[in-house]
Formats: C-alpha cells, structure tokens, sequence
C-alpha cells in the first residue's frame, strides 16, 4: 500500500512539473482564491428563542420587539408561520393569539388567531397569508417582533407553545386554504369525485392530468365538503397529499385547518401544488371515514 502511494505522489509531482513548463512563455500571473457560501432557503437568526409569558389579567397583551433577524436570500421565498408542541395546564383555560410583524426592505404582518386555547376560539375564517398558507417575502433581510394577546384567561397553570418559521420555496409539494365559506356553491362539473364519497360527505379534485409550468409545479384545486343541516360546531379537516413511487406511499404535505359551519356546510377549497410526479390526496375528520382521491399525474 505504501510503494501504490509513492507512486501516485510521483505521477502527481511529474504531472506538475509538466504543467508549469507549458506556461513558460506567461509574462506574468494573478492567482485567485475565494470561498463560496451561498445561502440556501430563509434563515433565522438566532435560530431558536425562548421568551416568558407571565398572564395575571383575564385580557392582555406582550410585545417583543426586534427579536431576531430574518435573512431571506435570493428574489423571494414563500414563508409560514407554524404553531406546535402546544401545551396547557389542566385547570387554565384562555385564548391566545398573536401577530408577527416583519421589517426590512417591506413590512409584513402576520395575524395569528387561536394559537392556543380551551375550549372553542373565533377568528375570521378567510385564509390568513403567511398562516394559513404561505406568504410570498421578497428577499432581504427583516427584524422580528411578536405581540401576543390573550382573553378569557382564568386558573392558574403552565403553558407553552413554540412558532416555528417554515420556507416552503423548495417544497415537493403545498396545500393552500382558498376558501372556507362561499355565499354560492362552487361549479364542480367535471371534477372527479373520490370513491365512497356520499351525498353528505364527499371529496371532489378539480383533474387528475396536469402539466407543470415554468415554475416547476403544476396546481389545481380540490373540494373537501361535509353537509350539515345546522351547526355542530367547527370540525378539524386534515387533509394529506401522498407521492407514490415504486408502489410505496409517502407523504410530502399535509394541512389541517378548522373549518366552521356555513350555509348548511362544513367545507374547504384547497390549491394543490406539486412537482411532477404521481399523488393521492386524503381527507379525514374525526368520526367520518378517510376519503382519497384517484390517482394525480403531474407531468413536465
């Protein structure tokens, strides 16, 4: 092993010297060095921040101002807020919202309603850019502040949540919330209907062959509908879109969004986007069984 390395080194050596006498006739030369770091997808810095929460008053609020730096390279990215790990003591009830506010070279606002509750919590039902569905931000870098607010707060207890900040540029796949409530039904004709569908339950896809664009997705709508002659309070519709390859199901979105009665409907619109690929979108709600669609090929 050791004469097999002597011999490379030599090889290398002589290849050098062979080099630099094909250069003899240079008048001169400027060497270049550098160093190549190129920022991929948003980053948030300090990655990870704890604050405290002290509630005493039934109804309140706390600001944090300039809580970190946001860096959003390139043109764009498509950002979301997320809420998760959410834990609250057994004897306190509230409900807790907040908003994100983003300086730089735009201001953006981010109104997060319901991030943690007992009980039930109103908020508008229309899709909430950069909470319900991803925010386009142009690229820079933007200051981050949070004000939180709450009400209805009684017991005495821990409570703990964490806002995570999601880039979805490079996503295999998003689902987007469109809608919740129409004053009218939407047309529907031509749209496939998911088997074991029912004329109270159902799960319909716009169409099932779509070429990408010059983004690299490809997009189309699906309808999540549940027929209710009156309120039974709002109904939690997850919806998860699966890849199939080789056979094998994987999961590349999911989206869960509340969903509160409307004109004798519980009901969702959703924007589908995906690279291309093959994909079964599912739908379920707790004590109605799971709907998938048919096979959706997205094709370049």
């Amino acid at each position: 092993m050791r004469r097999l390395i002597a011999l490379v080194l030599v090889a290398l050596a002589a290849a050098s010297i062979a080099g630099y006498a094909a250069y003899e006739e240079l008048a001169g030369w400027i060497g270049v060095r550098g160093v190549v770091k190129v920022e991929k997808g948003a980053r948030m810095n300090p990655r990870s921040i704890e604050i405290s929460l002290n509630i005493t008053s039934s109804k309140g609020e706390a600001s944090y101002k300039n809580i970190a730096v946001l860096k959003v390279p390139g043109k764009e990215a498509r950002i979301l807020f997320k809420v998760f790990d959410k834990k609250i003591g057994s004897s306190v009830s509230l409900a807790l919202g907040g908003t994100v506010i983003l300086k730089g070279p735009r201001e953006y606002r981010i109104p997060m309603p319901c991030m943690l509750y007992t009980g039930s919590c109103i908020r508008i039902m229309s899709v909430i850019p950069g909470y319900d569905a991803p925010l386009s931000v142009e690229g820079g870098s933007y200051n981050v502040s949070l004000t939180i607010d709450w009400m209805k707060a009684e017991g005495e207890g821990p409570i703990s949540f964490k806002i995570g900040v999601l880039d979805l540029s490079g996503e295999e796949a998003t689902l987007e919330p469109l809608s919740t409530c129409w004053s009218q039904g939407i047309n529907t004709t031509g749209w496939m209907t998911a088997e074991n569908s029912t004329r109270s339950y159902a799960l319909l896809v716009e169409k099932t062959n779509v070429k990408a664009g010059s983004s690299g997705y490809g997009s189309l709508k699906a309808l999540a509908w549940i027929f209710a002659p009156k309120d039974t309070g709002t109904k939690l519709l997850n919806l998860t879109l699966l890849k199939i390859t080789g056979g094998k199901e994987e999961k590349v979105a999911e989206l869960n969004i509340p969903v509160d009665w409307c004109h004798n409907y519980y009901q969702a619109l959703i924007l589908i986007k995906a690279k291309p690929g093959t994909y079964i979108l599912r739908v379920s709600v707790e004590g109605i069984p799971t709907l998938s669609t048919p096979k959706i090929i997205i094709h370049t």
